[in-house]
Formats: C-alpha cells, sequence, structure tokens
C-alpha cells in the first residue's frame, strides 16, 4: 500500500480529473443533486471553498464595548484582524494560539459565530423591548447576537431539548454578562401553552441535514443520505407547525438552516405560507444587498458557499398576518 501510495504522489501531475463529482470530491449522488439544482460551475466553486483554509469568524457583542475598542484588545495581544464586508458585528481573526487566553474572549466581548449565522440575527430586526424566543438554540449564538441588539432590554429566552445543550447556551450567556437573556430544557416538538402569541420574534435554526458547513465538517458529505434529508424536512415542518404559535399576531417567525437543500429550506418555506397565516417579511434594508439574488421580498435568502465568505446558510423572514 505504502508503495502505491508514493508512485501515485511522484505522479501526482499525470493525474487528470474531468468535472464531476471525483473532481468535487463529492459523494456521487450528492454531486448530480447539486449540478441539477445550482449547476456544474456553482458546485466546483462550492467543493473548492471546502478545501480553502478558513479564517475564524467572531462576532462582537457592541452593547458591551465599540468595535474599535474590541480591535485594538485583540491586536494589543497580536491577533491579526480582518473586518467584514457583510456585517459590522463580524471579525475575522488569525495568529493567535489559544482563543480562550484572549482578554476580549475571557471579558466576554467576542463570540466565535460564522458570519452568514450572523446574518440571521440581523435579518430578524429586532426593535428595543421585544421578546424573543430561540427554539433550538444551542450553543446560543444568534440569542446571544440579538440579546446584544436589544441593548439590555426585552427579553431572550432560549431554549433546546437537553440539560447539556442547555449547559453550553447558560456558560456563553454568562461569559457575555447579559441580564436579559435565559436558558430552558424544552423539546420544541412539544408545545409550550405558556409562550403561545407572547413572542415578537421566534427564532427557528431548526435541525438540519449540515450541507452548508462541509469546510468544518467534511464527515457531513459521507454521513448524509437522500433518506436524511427526507427525514429531516419532515421534522422541521413538525417542529416549525408547533412554534409558529408563539408568534404574536404582527410578529416574525425566522427561520434558518446550516444547509443548502432546496427540500429543507426554500420548499419548507413554501409549504409553511401555504398552511399558516403567514407572509415574507421582506429582507431588504436588512441583510447587503449583494446577498439578494431575487429571493429579498420572498422573504428568504440562500447562502453558498464559494459565493460569499461563510458558511452554505438559508435565512428565511416571515411575518405573522393574522389576528
Amino acid at each position: 500500500m505504502n508503495g502505491v501510495l508514493r508512485t501515485a504522489a511522484r505522479r501526482k501531475d499525470e493525474w487528470v480529473f474531468e468535472d464531476g463529482a471525483l473532481a468535487c470530491c463529492l459523494p456521487q449522488w450528492l454531486y448530480d443533486r447539486w449540478a441539477s439544482e445550482y449547476g456544474s460551475e456553482t458546485v466546483r466553486r462550492m467543493a473548492e471553498s471546502f478545501l480553502e483554509s478558513r479564517r475564524l469568524s467572531v462576532r462582537c457583542n457592541v452593547s458591551r464595548a465599540p468595535k474599535e475598542e474590541i480591535i485594538k484588545s485583540l491586536r494589543s495581544q497580536g491577533v491579526t484582524v480582518e473586518e467584514s464586508d457583510l456585517s459590522p458585528a463580524v471579525l475575522y481573526l488569525r495568529d493567535y494560539d489559544y482563543l480562550e487566553r484572549l482578554e476580549a474572549f475571557e471579558e466576554g466581548l467576542i463570540q466565535v459565530q460564522d458570519v452568514s449565522s450572523v446574518l440571521a440575527g440581523h435579518a430578524a430586526a429586532v426593535k428595543s423591548g421585544d421578546r424573543v424566543i430561540d427554539v433550538c438554540g444551542a450553543p446560543g449564538g444568534k440569542s446571544l447576537h440579538v440579546a446584544d441588539l436589544l441593548k439590555g432590554t426585552g427579553h431572550v429566552e432560549v431554549r433546546d431539548i437537553s440539560d447539556y445543550k442547555v449547559g453550553l447556551i447558560e456558560e456563553n450567556i454568562a461569559r457575555a454578562g447579559f441580564q436579559n437573556m435565559e436558558a430552558r430544557v424544552w423539546d420544541a416538538l412539544e408545545l409550550d401553552p405558556e409562550a403561545v402569541e407572547s413572542a415578537d420574534i421566534v427564532l427557528a435554526d431548526l435541525p438540519c441535514s449540515g450541507l452548508g458547513i462541509i469546510g468544518r465538517k467534511p464527515e457531513i458529505k459521507y454521513r448524509v443520505t437522500p433518506e436524511q434529508i427526507k427525514s429531516l424536512a419532515k421534522l422541521q415542518r413538525e417542529i416549525l407547525s408547533v412554534v409558529w404559535q408563539y408568534v404574536k399576531p404582527g410578529g416574525q417567525l425566522i427561520y434558518s438552516t446550516c444547509t443548502i437543500s432546496p427540500e429543507e429550506n426554500q420548499n419548507n418555506v413554501k409549504w409553511f405560507l401555504e398552511n399558516f397565516s403567514f407572509e415574507p417579511a421582506g429582507l431588504s434594508g436588512r441583510l447587503p444587498e449583494t446577498l439578494d439574488t431575487g429571493s429579498f421580498k420572498e422573504g428568504w435568502v440562500q447562502l453558498l458557499p464559494g459565493q460569499y465568505p461563510g458558511d452554505g446558510f438559508f435565512i428565511a423572514a416571515l411575518r405573522r398576518n393574522d389576528g
């Protein structure tokens, strides 16, 4: 075996890969699906992005300290800092040894969070005093962002299904020092009667296939199957059928996933709008216009790896229009 590998390494320049699953390092079924949905050139760009080295993306808690002060602290410890064009709250970090030893992290001034996830917080367009329920919130990144945007007003309740996951949320809340947050164990498939029509905003970042984060977790492309995607899409609909009830009339549901599968994203939004009294809230003015691919008015955006600097991600903003 070692001899075969050495020979392959010596002759690597002779290897020629045509466009396709092998060239993109993807399972054939996944390549075929994405090529049909997005085109082979887009799949190639996505595959290339999965193999690129990634900068660490962090979000500044700007209600705790001005971004300029946070940048100054990081640079004083030798960290290379770049600002994001997509979110004023996001920084990219390089040249650090141990994140937990950075003063900005210890003091809760920064939170590790991909820029795509941060955009979901911007899409919520929270207002001072809003009540927010995050139904599947661990480890709490989006809820922490929303709490930061509320600047100490309102209330953010972050839920997840187990003590372990809620423990992770509580650790992040404690480090950030936010007083307008709490964490709670609750199964999103179970209706909470006390929460019905109590939230101005419901964040529903639901369990998904994770195909948008292959760059960080490459094993996903070998683990996920078409059958699992169908099962997850069904689970998402089951959760949405419960949690929409927490939204006040006139309030919003922010649906998001870290995948790029239409079954789990656009198709679920279409199904939801057909079955419940919601309408697209629109994303213009909430997200950078450079991200609009003609879907902002429909209330959703599909972010693809390789087309912008972040994870593959889906965001939909939907407004309850009854009552």
